[in-house]
């Protein structure tokens, strides 16, 4: 029987999916319905589509709900921390409660966030306003007892501080996606009770492979961040493809200005490669690509009650 995948990491409101990349001109069509049909016919069954602002998470929460299995989360990035002001967590409290899944009729909303802290791009918002932001949507997220889609960059001790701050020893349940830090900030976070979503940014090198190898396979999530975050041939993750099996693999990529339909964008991720990162991952593990496939499953429907 085919293995059944969730990528719980997917901008598939992004323009490049519409063949619009960094120009305001098309390259190629819209290919959306053929990047979600390849995604399909590798296993992907579900998908979490990432809200990064409040429009954001209304638009992605549209697309949801046209497309069969798939959720959305709803938050403020904290690069995007500059628009957050005294209306944002009463606007954004009132979305989730309209949306939520599986407590609306339509509702698709399964997450807080993205949200957290980004140390590594500060020219976007400063550090006492992503503080600011991410504390009062940690404390929406404890009010409504909603998992946390998390945001981690250069910034372990200080995400850390800050949870605790805002929701004392009643801690929220979530992910902290597209994990790329250490062991031991690995180990912290999961002692927290989260969970880490890889991607390929997170097993880049060896360090990451072993911390992948490492996390236990209980806490462990899958995901692409497509249309970003590729395995590319310069990673120490790029052998481990080798093996994949046939029936995961997706055609060989194109270059855009030689778009076809049947074939994937070069340098666009998809979320048809969710399974190539389970695959790394039960590599660097050295267990069977099945046994990361059910148990990201498992703890991807448990933790987000789809």
């Amino acid at each position: 029987m085919r293995l059944q995948f969730i990528d719980i990491a997917l901008n598939l409101t992004d323009s490049m999916f519409r063949g619009v990349y960094r120009s305001p001109k098309q390259t190629h069509p819209d290919d959306l319905k053929n990047v979600l049909d390849r995604a399909r016919d590798v296993g992907v069954v579900s998908a979490i589509l990432t809200g990064g602002s409040l429009s954001e998470s209304k638009e992605v929460h549209a697309l949801a709900e046209e497309l069969d299995g798939f959720y959305s989360t709803a938050g403020l990035h904290p690069t995007r921390s500059n628009e957050f002001n005294e209306s944002f967590i009463n606007d954004l409290e009132a979305f989730i409660k309209a949306n939520r899944f599986p407590g609306t009729s339509n509702g698709r909303v399964v997450a807080l966030g993205e949200c957290g802290l980004d140390w590594d791009r500060l020219h976007f918002s400063d550090k006492p306003t992503q503080i600011k932001a991410f504390t009062e949507q940690l404390k929406l997220a404890q009010k409504l007892n909603i998992p946390l889609f998390l945001h981690s960059r250069n910034c372990h001790d200080d995400l850390v501080q800050t949870i605790k701050s805002a929701c004392g020893d009643n801690l929220p349940k979530g992910c902290v996606h597209s994990f790329t830090g250490s062991i031991d900030e690995m180990q912290e976070l999961v002692s927290l009770g989260f969970y880490i979503g890889l991607n390929g940014c997170s097993l880049k090198t060896e360090d990451n492979l072993d911390v992948a190898k490492a996390i236990p396979l209980d806490r462990l999530m899958v995901e692409t961040d497509a249309p970003w975050c590729s395995v590319t041939s310069t990673h120490a993750s790029y052998p481990h493809l080798e093996t994949l099996p046939d029936e995961y693999k997706l055609p060989p990529a194109v270059k855009k200005e030689k778009w076809s339909a049947n074939a994937p964008v070069k340098s666009r991720n998809e979320p048809g490669f969710t399974p190539a990162i389970a695959h790394i991952i039960a590599s660097a593990k050295n267990v069977p690509l099945d046994t990361v496939a059910e148990v990201a499953y498992r703890n991807t429907r448990e933790l987000f009650q789809l």
